[in-house]
């Protein structure tokens, strides 16, 4: 059944609350009785140190705005978290609380103190700053429940062979980075010596431009590249250890396969996952380096531009930070040049056109070198 939120309320809230209520149109303070001759002031209402239900249902409009839930749900919709950090006796300067302030779904800041005696008996006094925030808890329950239909959808959640199926793990995740082409769905088992590995699946809702360029990033920095035979299918080895410790294929796409172990090669579980995602990779399949690179260029040079669009607080912006894509391409290419700081806007752009530079002058002599796995240019 869905469900919108859509309730207002108000009550006996502090004054941060009730200015948070009041800026969503739902708080109104009701005109005080008129006190009759001989009658006695009626007693204040106690203090509420926490939100009603109908308050925290209004806070949750105001901060996550109108949005439906599905399924069943348990427990009150919203709640309210504290985050403590101590702070010892330095200062704290009402710009860093204002920051906080505006951090994601914070409803209150503050400094507390607190006084208490140590297992030995000795006093001590400390000072913490308190982060309150609103959490959607049924919105968590949608995306545990998400992750448990991907996860009995994609994997073998079970033993297979000798190798032991890891129940309490069973992971789902809607990409990270620039890797935001495919969900990721991922189990653990435990192989008969004792080594535990992790089998991913990565899958796009439907064919999408950028997932080859996502599997092979992933092919180049998990294996270098190298393909094998596993019976009729072929497979990129996964050797992140340093030794043929597992498989990586394309089934299809919309989908690819990595299975990785620390230990004993598992060779049942990658064929049982080759049995039900067969391989789409042939004896001839090739990895087109060059194109790789161009478009790896091109994409973290976009990433760049979007970051010094939003100026210095570009990560907080849009999960940018130019720094971050700058140590990529030094990652996948041997560019040297330059230091970086996200602050520096200016900095950041005189260190893109200095990629630009190297970039147009050697990008035709790049190969890949599957060892360093890393680009090298002819002359190197």
């Amino acid at each position: 059944m869905g469900i919108v939120s859509r309730n207002c309320g108000a009550g006996a809230l502090g004054v941060f609350f009730l200015s948070a209520l009041s800026l969503s149109g739902c708080a109104r303070a009701a005109d005080p009785e008129p006190i009759l001759p001989g009658q006695k002031p009626a007693e204040s209402a106690p203090k509420q140190d926490s939100p009603s239900a109908a308050e925290l249902e209004a806070l949750g409009l105001k901060f996550f705005g109108p949005h439906e839930h599905t399924g069943e749900h348990l427990g009150p919709h919203y709640e309210i978290v504290s985050v403590s950090v101590d702070i010892g006796k330095r200062n704290v300067t009402d710009e860093e609380l204002e920051q906080k302030r505006k951090g994601p779904h914070v409803v209150g800041v503050e400094v507390s103190e607190e006084d208490g005696v140590t297992p030995l008996g000795d006093k001590y006094h400390t000072r913490f700053i308190v982060v309150k925030r609103i959490k959607d808890r049924w919105a968590e329950q949608d995306e545990q429940a998400w992750k448990q239909a991907m996860a009995e959808k994609y994997l073998i959640l079970a033993d297979i062979g000798k190798s032991k199926w890891f129940r309490p793990v069973a992971l789902a995740n809607r990409g990270w980075g620039g890797n935001m082409h495919f969900i990721k769905i991922g189990t653990m088992y435990q192989a008969p010596d004792k080594s535990s590995f992790y089998v991913s699946v990565y899958v796009c809702d439907k064919p999408d431009a950028g997932f080859d360029h996502d599997f092979t990033r992933w092919v180049l920095t998990q294996g270098g590249g190298k393909t094998r035979s596993l019976g009729k299918h072929y497979v990129f080895e996964h050797n992140e250890g340093g030794g043929e410790d597992g498989a990586i294929w394309k089934a299809s796409d919309t989908m690819f396969i990595s299975i990785a172990n620390a230990g004993q090669y598992p060779k049942e579980v990658i064929e049982a996952y080759l049995e039900k995602y067969p391989s789409v990779l042939t004896a001839d399949y090739r990895i087109d380096y060059a194109k790789w690179a161009a478009e790896e260029m091109a994409f973290r040079l976009e990433r760049m531009d979007k970051a010094l669009e939003a100026g210095p607080e570009s990560y907080k912006k849009t999960g940018i930070s130019f720094c971050d894509e700058w140590r990529t391409v030094r990652t996948y290419f041997p560019f040297d040049k330059g230091k970086c700081d996200d602050k520096d806007v200016e900095g950041c752009r005189e260190v893109k056109k200095l990629i630009e530079k190297w970039w147009a002058a050697n990008k035709d002599k790049l190969r890949w070198n599957a060892k360093t796995r890393k680009f090298e240019t002819a002359d190197q």
